[in-house]
């Protein structure tokens, strides 16, 4: 390495510490000692340490401020008991009888009749695309 290059990266070496400089510590800024430091954590740890019951009360209250949420759970318990006494399960199972299905037909189609469908549904989208709304005849 010769002289210049020497000089040359102790210039920059030079201009690297000033800059450091700037982040030194003034001498109230000096950091405590560590055993200092974690008895300071460890005193407002126990200050401030809050009991499992006041974690889960304060969580409870804040979910029942919201209305709503109040008032789905008071359903859910509402329909949950309800639905444990005998006669009112017969009741909702009756209710919901009326919307089984009975009768079930299939019905066979063929691939002939598909494509005939398809036509005619796209036929439909071509007039009705071409022609506004309000001035179709009534049906």
């Amino acid at each position: 390495m010769s002289e210049n290059e020497r000089l040359a990266e102790m210039d920059g070496l030079a201009d690297v510490m000033a800059t450091l400089a700037v982040l030194e510590p003034a001498a109230g800024e000096e950091p405590m000692p560590a055993s200092q430091a974690l008895a300071s954590i460890k005193q407002r740890a126990q200050r401030t340490r809050p009991r499992f019951w006041d974690i889960i009360s304060k969580e409870i209250m804040s979910m029942f401020k919201r209305k709503y949420a109040f008032a789905t759970l008071l359903v859910v318990l509402v329909l949950g008991g309800a639905i444990a006494i005998p006669s009112v399960r017969a009741a909702a199972s009756e209710f919901l009888g009326l919307f089984r299905v009975q009768k079930f037909a299939p019905i066979s189609i063929s691939p002939r009749q598909l494509a005939m469908l398809r036509w005619k549904w796209y036929q439909s989208r071509l007039t009705s695309s071409r022609q506004p709304a309000w001035q179709k005849p009534p049906a």
